[in-house]
Protein backbone atom coordinates (compact mmCIF):
# COMPACT_ATOMS: atom_id res chain seq x y z
CA UNK A 1 0.00 0.00 0.00
CA UNK A 2 1.51 3.36 -1.66
CA UNK A 3 1.07 6.76 0.71
CA UNK A 4 0.71 10.37 -0.59
CA UNK A 5 3.56 11.55 -2.66
CA UNK A 6 5.83 8.26 -2.80
CA UNK A 7 7.48 7.67 -5.70
CA UNK A 8 8.33 3.92 -6.10
CA UNK A 9 10.89 2.06 -8.05
CA UNK A 10 10.12 1.74 -11.99
CA UNK A 11 12.55 -0.67 -13.50
CA UNK A 12 12.51 -3.55 -15.29
CA UNK A 13 8.71 -2.80 -15.72
CA UNK A 14 8.51 -2.25 -19.89
CA UNK A 15 6.72 -5.00 -20.51
CA UNK A 16 4.11 -3.52 -18.06
CA UNK A 17 4.57 -0.33 -19.44
CA UNK A 18 4.31 -0.97 -23.06
CA UNK A 19 0.86 -3.07 -22.58
CA UNK A 20 -0.33 0.07 -20.33
CA UNK A 21 0.54 2.18 -23.07
CA UNK A 22 -1.29 -0.02 -25.68
CA UNK A 23 -4.34 0.22 -23.80
CA UNK A 24 -4.29 4.16 -23.12
CA UNK A 25 -5.20 4.64 -26.89
CA UNK A 26 -8.04 2.00 -27.30
CA UNK A 27 -9.55 4.18 -24.31
CA UNK A 28 -8.28 7.58 -26.16
CA UNK A 29 -9.44 5.78 -29.70
CA UNK A 30 -13.16 6.08 -27.66
CA UNK A 31 -13.17 9.64 -26.82
CA UNK A 32 -12.21 10.59 -29.90
CA UNK A 33 -15.47 8.91 -31.76
CA UNK A 34 -17.74 10.18 -29.17
CA UNK A 35 -16.19 13.24 -27.61
CA UNK A 36 -16.11 16.96 -30.03
CA UNK A 37 -13.20 17.53 -30.75
CA UNK A 38 -11.33 20.57 -28.93
CA UNK A 39 -8.75 22.54 -30.72
CA UNK A 40 -5.91 22.00 -28.80
CA UNK A 41 -6.68 18.12 -28.93
CA UNK A 42 -7.70 17.73 -25.04
CA UNK A 43 -10.62 15.43 -26.02
CA UNK A 44 -8.13 13.12 -27.23
CA UNK A 45 -6.04 12.93 -23.56
CA UNK A 46 -7.20 10.53 -20.37
CA UNK A 47 -7.49 12.00 -16.96
CA UNK A 48 -5.33 9.90 -13.91
CA UNK A 49 -8.08 9.14 -10.91
CA UNK A 50 -7.54 7.48 -7.70
CA UNK A 51 -6.78 4.35 -8.84
CA UNK A 52 -4.92 5.04 -12.13
CA UNK A 53 -6.79 6.57 -15.31
CA UNK A 54 -9.92 6.87 -17.39
CA UNK A 55 -11.69 8.25 -20.38
CA UNK A 56 -14.41 10.16 -18.40
CA UNK A 57 -17.17 12.12 -19.55
CA UNK A 58 -17.84 10.26 -22.96
CA UNK A 59 -21.32 11.35 -24.22
CA UNK A 60 -23.45 8.31 -25.29
CA UNK A 61 -24.28 8.53 -28.80
CA UNK A 62 -27.51 8.77 -28.68
CA UNK A 63 -28.13 11.28 -25.94
CA UNK A 64 -25.43 13.56 -24.28
CA UNK A 65 -27.63 13.77 -21.47
CA UNK A 66 -26.20 10.36 -20.13
CA UNK A 67 -22.40 9.76 -20.41
CA UNK A 68 -19.94 7.10 -19.33
CA UNK A 69 -16.75 6.64 -18.63
CA UNK A 70 -13.69 3.89 -19.20
CA UNK A 71 -11.75 3.91 -16.28
CA UNK A 72 -8.27 1.78 -15.87
CA UNK A 73 -8.32 0.62 -12.40
CA UNK A 74 -4.21 -0.32 -11.48
CA UNK A 75 -5.57 -1.45 -7.77
CA UNK A 76 -8.11 -4.38 -8.43
CA UNK A 77 -6.27 -4.95 -11.87
CA UNK A 78 -9.27 -4.08 -13.78
CA UNK A 79 -10.66 -1.64 -16.63
CA UNK A 80 -14.31 -0.55 -15.58
CA UNK A 81 -16.91 0.82 -17.74
CA UNK A 82 -19.56 3.19 -15.86
CA UNK A 83 -22.23 4.79 -16.71
CA UNK A 84 -24.53 8.10 -15.06
CA UNK A 85 -26.92 5.60 -15.04
CA UNK A 86 -25.49 2.81 -12.99
CA UNK A 87 -24.18 0.40 -16.17
CA UNK A 88 -21.01 -1.13 -15.08
CA UNK A 89 -19.04 -3.56 -16.70
CA UNK A 90 -15.32 -4.79 -15.97
CA UNK A 91 -12.71 -6.59 -17.79
CA UNK A 92 -9.59 -7.94 -16.46
CA UNK A 93 -6.38 -6.35 -16.73
CA UNK A 94 -3.89 -9.45 -15.04
CA UNK A 95 -3.91 -11.76 -18.77
CA UNK A 96 -2.42 -9.19 -20.52
CA UNK A 97 -4.07 -9.03 -23.72
CA UNK A 98 -2.93 -8.23 -27.04
CA UNK A 99 -4.19 -5.04 -28.08
CA UNK A 100 -6.17 -6.22 -30.73
CA UNK A 101 -8.23 -8.60 -27.64
CA UNK A 102 -8.29 -5.80 -25.16
CA UNK A 103 -9.76 -3.54 -27.96
CA UNK A 104 -12.24 -6.32 -29.10
CA UNK A 105 -13.53 -6.50 -25.44
CA UNK A 106 -13.18 -2.89 -25.19
CA UNK A 107 -16.04 -2.92 -28.28
CA UNK A 108 -18.31 -5.61 -27.46
CA UNK A 109 -18.44 -4.27 -24.01
CA UNK A 110 -19.79 -1.20 -25.56
CA UNK A 111 -21.86 -2.58 -27.90
CA UNK A 112 -24.08 -4.34 -24.71
CA UNK A 113 -24.78 -0.22 -24.22
CA UNK A 114 -25.71 0.04 -27.67
CA UNK A 115 -22.63 1.96 -28.57
CA UNK A 116 -20.84 1.33 -31.64
CA UNK A 117 -17.47 3.35 -32.86
CA UNK A 118 -15.00 2.71 -35.27
CA UNK A 119 -11.58 2.69 -34.01
CA UNK A 120 -8.14 2.77 -35.87
CA UNK A 121 -7.87 -0.42 -37.46
CA UNK A 122 -4.04 -0.99 -36.53
CA UNK A 123 -5.69 -1.32 -32.61
CA UNK A 124 -7.61 -4.20 -34.26
CA UNK A 125 -4.71 -5.50 -35.66
CA UNK A 126 -1.97 -5.31 -33.12
CA UNK A 127 -2.25 -8.73 -31.70
CA UNK A 128 1.54 -8.17 -30.35
CA UNK A 129 1.59 -10.75 -27.14
CA UNK A 130 1.58 -8.18 -24.15
CA UNK A 131 2.41 -8.48 -20.49
CA UNK A 132 0.63 -7.33 -17.11
CA UNK A 133 2.57 -7.78 -13.94
CA UNK A 134 0.20 -6.35 -11.10
CA UNK A 135 3.42 -5.02 -8.96
CA UNK A 136 4.47 -2.99 -11.54
CA UNK A 137 1.09 -1.59 -12.32
CA UNK A 138 0.42 -0.64 -8.74
CA UNK A 139 4.09 0.89 -8.58
CA UNK A 140 3.55 2.82 -11.71
CA UNK A 141 0.08 3.90 -10.55
CA UNK A 142 1.63 5.20 -6.88
CA UNK A 143 3.96 7.30 -9.03
CA UNK A 144 1.38 8.64 -11.50
CA UNK A 145 -1.01 9.57 -8.38
CA UNK A 146 2.00 11.52 -6.69
CA UNK A 147 2.60 13.27 -9.80
CA UNK A 148 -0.43 14.13 -10.45
CA UNK A 149 -0.97 15.76 -7.16
CA UNK A 150 1.82 17.96 -7.39
CA UNK A 151 1.48 18.95 -11.27
CA UNK A 152 -2.20 20.30 -9.80
CA UNK A 153 -0.42 22.50 -6.96
CA UNK A 154 2.41 23.44 -9.66
CA UNK A 155 -0.83 24.29 -12.08
CA UNK A 156 -2.50 26.39 -8.93
CA UNK A 157 0.89 28.42 -8.45
CA UNK A 158 0.78 29.16 -11.27
CA UNK A 159 -2.59 31.10 -11.46
CA UNK A 160 -2.72 32.22 -14.75
CA UNK A 161 -3.11 30.24 -18.12
CA UNK A 162 -2.75 27.26 -18.67
CA UNK A 163 -4.15 23.48 -19.41
CA UNK A 164 -5.79 20.82 -17.69
CA UNK A 165 -3.29 17.76 -15.95
CA UNK A 166 -3.71 15.43 -19.09
CA UNK A 167 -2.32 11.47 -19.82
CA UNK A 168 -1.88 11.66 -23.50
CA UNK A 169 -1.84 8.14 -25.13
CA UNK A 170 0.28 9.22 -28.00
CA UNK A 171 3.89 9.33 -25.69
CA UNK A 172 2.06 7.59 -22.44
CA UNK A 173 3.33 10.75 -20.85
CA UNK A 174 1.28 13.41 -17.96
CA UNK A 175 1.68 17.06 -18.62
CA UNK A 176 0.79 20.41 -17.90
CA UNK A 177 1.01 23.44 -20.12
CA UNK A 178 1.69 26.87 -19.01
CA UNK A 179 0.46 29.33 -22.31
CA UNK A 180 2.17 32.61 -22.33
CA UNK A 181 0.92 36.11 -24.07
CA UNK A 182 3.06 36.07 -27.10
CA UNK A 183 2.03 35.33 -30.14
CA UNK A 184 4.22 32.27 -32.18
CA UNK A 185 3.61 31.87 -35.91
CA UNK A 186 4.61 28.64 -37.61
CA UNK A 187 3.90 26.42 -40.43
CA UNK A 188 3.37 22.26 -40.36
CA UNK A 189 2.22 20.30 -42.97
CA UNK A 190 2.19 22.75 -45.23
CA UNK A 191 -0.17 25.13 -43.48
CA UNK A 192 0.33 28.28 -41.59
CA UNK A 193 -0.67 28.12 -37.75
CA UNK A 194 -0.99 29.95 -34.97
CA UNK A 195 -0.16 29.30 -31.08
CA UNK A 196 0.61 30.83 -27.93
CA UNK A 197 3.78 30.51 -26.73
CA UNK A 198 4.02 27.60 -23.94
CA UNK A 199 6.05 25.55 -21.19
CA UNK A 200 5.26 21.81 -21.17
CA UNK A 201 5.77 20.40 -18.03
CA UNK A 202 5.75 16.88 -17.96
CA UNK A 203 6.54 13.03 -15.99
CA UNK A 204 7.38 10.39 -18.78
CA UNK A 205 7.82 6.75 -17.68
CA UNK A 206 10.48 6.04 -20.72
CA UNK A 207 10.43 5.81 -24.14
CA UNK A 208 12.27 5.19 -26.94
CA UNK A 209 15.00 7.75 -26.98
CA UNK A 210 14.93 7.92 -22.83
CA UNK A 211 14.82 4.57 -21.54
CA UNK A 212 14.48 5.16 -18.21
CA UNK A 213 11.50 7.01 -16.35
CA UNK A 214 11.87 11.12 -16.38
CA UNK A 215 10.42 14.43 -16.14
CA UNK A 216 10.50 17.33 -17.97
CA UNK A 217 9.66 21.30 -18.54
CA UNK A 218 10.24 22.35 -22.11
CA UNK A 219 9.72 26.22 -23.57
CA UNK A 220 8.44 26.39 -26.70
CA UNK A 221 9.77 28.20 -28.63
CA UNK A 222 13.20 27.12 -27.63
CA UNK A 223 15.65 29.76 -27.41
CA UNK A 224 19.47 28.61 -26.42
CA UNK A 225 19.75 31.43 -24.17
CA UNK A 226 17.75 29.83 -21.82
CA UNK A 227 20.49 27.13 -20.97
CA UNK A 228 22.31 29.42 -19.69
CA UNK A 229 19.60 29.72 -16.76
CA UNK A 230 20.62 27.46 -14.03
CA UNK A 231 18.52 24.32 -12.65
CA UNK A 232 18.99 21.89 -9.43
CA UNK A 233 21.49 20.30 -9.39
CA UNK A 234 19.68 17.38 -10.49
CA UNK A 235 18.23 18.53 -13.68
CA UNK A 236 19.70 19.61 -17.00
CA UNK A 237 18.80 21.52 -19.69
CA UNK A 238 18.67 19.07 -23.30
CA UNK A 239 18.98 19.88 -26.49
CA UNK A 240 20.27 16.16 -28.26
CA UNK A 241 17.44 15.04 -30.00
CA UNK A 242 14.79 17.53 -28.67
CA UNK A 243 15.45 20.58 -26.86
CA UNK A 244 13.99 21.58 -23.23
CA UNK A 245 15.42 20.21 -20.03
CA UNK A 246 15.32 16.72 -18.06
CA UNK A 247 15.28 15.26 -14.03
CA UNK A 248 15.55 11.85 -13.98
CA UNK A 249 12.79 10.16 -12.07
CA UNK A 250 15.16 8.22 -9.65
CA UNK A 251 16.25 11.27 -7.97
CA UNK A 252 13.04 11.44 -6.19
CA UNK A 253 12.49 7.73 -5.12
CA UNK A 254 12.45 7.38 -1.92
CA UNK A 255 13.68 11.58 -1.31
CA UNK A 256 12.06 12.85 2.13
CA UNK A 257 11.23 16.18 -0.24
CA UNK A 258 10.39 14.96 -3.37
CA UNK A 259 7.66 17.44 -3.98
CA UNK A 260 9.45 20.51 -3.09
CA UNK A 261 12.64 19.13 -5.49
CA UNK A 262 10.03 18.67 -8.21
CA UNK A 263 8.35 21.58 -7.71
CA UNK A 264 11.70 23.64 -7.64
CA UNK A 265 12.87 22.44 -11.03
CA UNK A 266 9.40 23.40 -12.21
CA UNK A 267 9.84 27.15 -11.39
CA UNK A 268 13.45 27.44 -12.30
CA UNK A 269 12.35 26.46 -15.58
CA UNK A 270 9.61 28.51 -15.61
CA UNK A 271 11.57 31.89 -14.50
CA UNK A 272 14.23 31.05 -17.15
CA UNK A 273 11.84 31.09 -20.05
CA UNK A 274 8.29 32.80 -18.92
CA UNK A 275 10.66 36.45 -20.04
CA UNK A 276 10.60 35.88 -23.53
CA UNK A 277 6.89 34.52 -23.91
CA UNK A 278 5.05 37.24 -22.33
CA UNK A 279 4.40 40.83 -24.09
Amino acid sequence: MFTRDVFPELTGWDITRDTLHAYSKVLSAVRRNLVKPHPKHWHLSLTVTENGFSAPDIPFPTTAAEKFALSMNLKSHKLVLSTTTGGYREIGLAKGLSTAAFAAQVLNTLVGFNIQISPDPELLEDDTERGYIPEHAEAYQAALSSTNRIFKMWKKQLGEDTSPVQLWPNQFDLSLEWFGTKKVFYEENGKNLESQAQIGFGFSPGDSQILEPYFYANPWPFEREVTHSSLPKEARWYTESWEGSLMPYKVLVNHPTARELLLDYFKAVHEAGKASMTL
